[in-house]
Parts: C-alpha cells; sequence; structure tokens
C-alpha cells in the first residue's frame, strides 16, 4: 500500500469526521429550548419524566430543560417569576395568574388520578357515614376539600357543623387515620392508594370526590408563557406532540410506567400500580368541567371574579395538538 494512498484514506475519514461534527452541531442548534417547571414526579406530572427517559424530547427537536419543586404551587410560583416557559399547575392558580395580569395560556390539560376517600373503621361504609367524623386532608382548601364539601351537602352534611378537617402532610395521612387521630382521610395518588394496600377501605368508589362524580377532578393544566407562545408556536406544538407520545405510551404499557414512576418518585411501586387503574391517560380538556371548577373556586373565594367569556377565550388555547 503506498504512502500516498494510506495518506488519502486518513484525510477521507478526517473529512469525513468534520462533515459529521458540523451536522451534530447544526442538528443541536436546531433543537428548541424550553424550561420546563413541575411539581415532584406523580400521574399529573409525570408526562415530563417519560418524555425524557423515552428520548422523545430529542424526537421532537426539543431540548427540555425541566425542573421538578416540591409542589404545584411553587411551580406556579417559579413560573410567575420568569424561571420557565411552560409549567405543569393546578387550574385554579393559572387562571388567577391570569387575572393579574401574568402572560399565560393554558395550551392542555394532564392525565388525571382520582382523590380517593378512605376510612378503616368498620361503620363508615358510606359518604353519609361521616356525620360527626374528622377528615384528614393535605390543604385547605384544595380541589379535594371543595369537591368533598359539595357531595356532603347532598347528603345535608355541612363542614365545622357535620364535620370537620385535620389537617397534616399528604405522606401522614394514612398513619392520622390508621392512628384514630382521624375518621377518614382523602388525598392525592398514590398516597390513598397505600393506605388502601395497608387496609384502609376506600368509600363511594372512583370519583365519589369530585365536582361532577364519577367523573375524575382533572386537577392540572399545561400552561405556557403567552409571549413565548407567540414568538414559538411550533416549538411548543413539538412539546405538545412529545407530551402527548408520552402520556399514550404511558396509558398503553402499565408495568413499565409503574415502574419508571416508582423509579423516579420513590414512592411504592404497588401503590402506584392501584391507583394506576384509575387513571385517565390524556392531554385533552373537558372545558365543561372545567367550568364547573372555577364556578367552585369562585364560591369559595379563591377567584378575585368570575370569568368571563371573553377571558376563557383569551387564556385557553387547545388547539395547538390540532395543528
Amino acid at each position: 500500500m503506498s504512502t500516498r494512498s494510506t495518506a488519502a484514506r486518513v484525510s477521507s475519514r478526517v473529512a469525513l469526521a468534520i462533515v459529521l461534527a458540523l451536522v451534530a452541531g447544526f442538528a443541536a442548534e436546531a433543537a428548541d429550548t424550553i424550561r420546563l417547571l413541575t411539581a415532584r414526579p406523580g400521574w399529573q406530572a409525570g408526562l415530563a419524566w417519560y418524555a425524557r427517559d423515552r428520548g422523545l424530547w430529542q424526537k421532537h427537536d426539543l431540548d427540555v430543560r425541566h425542573t421538578s419543586l416540591d409542589t404545584s404551587a411553587a411551580a406556579m410560583e417559579a413560573f410567575v417569576s420568569g424561571r420557565g416557559d411552560v409549567a405543569v399547575v393546578n387550574v385554579g392558580v393559572a387562571v388567577n395568574a391570569f387575572f393579574r395580569g401574568v402572560p399565560i395560556n393554558i395550551i392542555a390539560g394532564t392525565p388525571v388520578a382520582d382523590y380517593p376517600l378512605f376510612a378503616t373503621s368498620p361503620d363508615i361504609k358510606e359518604l353519609k357515614d361521616l356525620k360527626g367524623r374528622k377528615i384528614a386532608v393535605f390543604s385547605i382548601p384544595s380541589d379535594a376539600t371543595m369537591a368533598l364539601e359539595l357531595v356532603l351537602q347532598k347528603q345535608n352534611l355541612a363542614v365545622n357543623r357535620d364535620f370537620s378537617y385535620v389537617r397534616v402532610p399528604a405522606p401522614n395521612i394514612c398513619e392520622t387515620v390508621k392512628r384514630g387521630q382521624a375518621d377518614a382521610g382523602v388525598v392525592f395518588e398514590p398516597y390513598a392508594s397505600a393506605c388502601i394496600l395497608d387496609g384502609a377501605k376506600q368509600i363511594g368508589g372512583p370519583g365519589a370526590v369530585s365536582f361532577d362524580p364519577p367523573k375524575l377532578i382533572p386537577s392540572s393544566v399545561i400552561v405556557v408563557n403567552a409571549k413565548f407562545l407567540d414568538q414559538h408556536r411550533d416549538a411548543i406544538v413539538r412539546f405538545l406532540r412529545a407530551a402527548a407520545e408520552a402520556v399514550a405510551w404511558a396509558g398503553a404499557n402499565k408495568a413499565e410506567a409503574v415502574a419508571q414512576l416508582a423509579k423516579h418518585s420513590g414512592e411504592a411501586q404497588a401503590a402506584i400500580a392501584l391507583s394506576y387503574d384509575t387513571v385517565k391517560f390524556s392531554l385533552e380538556v373537558d372545558m365543561a368541567f372545567h367550568k364547573v371548577m372555577l364556578d367552585r373556586y369562585l364560591d369559595v373565594k379563591l377567584l378575585s371574579r368570575a370569568p368571563t367569556r371573553n377571558d376563557l377565550d383569551t387564556l385557553y388555547k387547545l388547539d395547538l395538538l390540532r395543528r
């Protein structure tokens, strides 16, 4: 083999390496950066971890920089302060931010999980059996307490007259009920399922605690900074497509979805598996249900005023996934 031939081959390989490096550089530059804020991993925010683990952000030419905070409220605070372009947050806080002049659009829903109501006493079998009882809750007010008060009103039971609350951190609600410091508990998943696996009984079945039983409460939504949406609409469309793929995958692959969520959340896999069976895996927003929720938020003064039709048309931008 001649020295000239060897040199030519080496030169060709170097040239190819340079071309590949340039192509990779161009591809990296083409990926749009989106700063995503969520609470800790759960059914609502889990799509962020699923999309990352399955390479869906990269598939849609996105560089998603995800920050996970302790709560939805913390994620909303960070979003308002400009630390994120997209966030998964509670519906009520999103609407209130809009009322305060924050440039925000609701662009999709998230998977919806139950707020199971449970008890350990054999004397509590139905909702009406909660008269005179203490109920452990994680926050007052919350979607869970507002919905519970609504359904108990239909049993002629009023809060602070016929039943009361014991407020404790969500991970402690089961133990509070088991120790007899509360007669029943209501909490988001997978904490409720963990307690049910530990011997508690669910009262009323899935969707019993709801603004419109037995429909589950769609507490969370995906929001985007309205100015970011105006400037990067195509990137947001791709973000939603990746999120939709992640959610569809989770809905079709129970074992893997449960295992991944257990890994990232640190919660018991058995409890996550039990809660999986009632989750609605979709990014769809049920506007009729949202209007019912917003009316309830207004009733308990979580909203400063009633949203007008123009408010809703401005705030909700739900056609991006159809583009």
